[in-house]
């Protein structure tokens, strides 16, 4: 299980903006598509404050889906809505099989607004639950509702 409870700095801005304020800012209109991506650093809340494996080593980004939003229980401010992910048509998200080489040991996720590493903005990230060490021939997966994104 990982939980998703920071945003990245342009993210809570793009968020104050649009609806504080009408406006669009960098990120412009709502993603039609949001994909997750793995993690080996995180280094603040930049929008690549995340460190992905590179694409010459066989990762990329995956589609994600959300399920219903819920408000958790208990009375505010301790109460947090949240939403778990799915992939395509309600799947489990599976990243490989790596076939070309060791991806590091992986420690975190993000959700993007892009599927190109390096590009598109980082809107969510978190700690998955325990590090997991991806080599050749090894696969990653979040199980359906396993990741769930916070908001206080």
């Amino acid at each position: 299980m990982a939980t998703g409870t920071a945003m990245s700095d342009t993210m809570e801005k793009d968020l104050l903006e649009r609806w504080l304020k009408n406006t669009t800012t960098n990120m412009g209109a709502v993603p039609a598509n949001v994909y997750v991506g793995l993690g080996t650093a995180v280094s603040g809340e930049a929008s690549n404050a995340l460190t992905e494996p590179s694409t010459t080593r066989g990762y990329t980004r995956q589609a994600i889906t959300f399920g219903a939003t819920a408000v958790g229980s208990g009375t505010p401010p301790s109460a947090t809505t949240g939403i778990q992910i799915t992939g395509p048509s309600g799947s489990a998200v599976t990243f490989g099989p790596n076939t070309v080489s060791d991806w590091g040991s992986i420690t975190h996720f993000g959700v993007y607004n892009n599927q190109t590493v390096g590009s598109g903005e980082l809107m969510f990230w978190g700690a998955l639950g325990s590090s997991v060490s991806i080599q050749v021939n090894d696969s990653f997966q979040f199980a359906t509702g396993s990741i769930t994104i916070t908001a206080d």
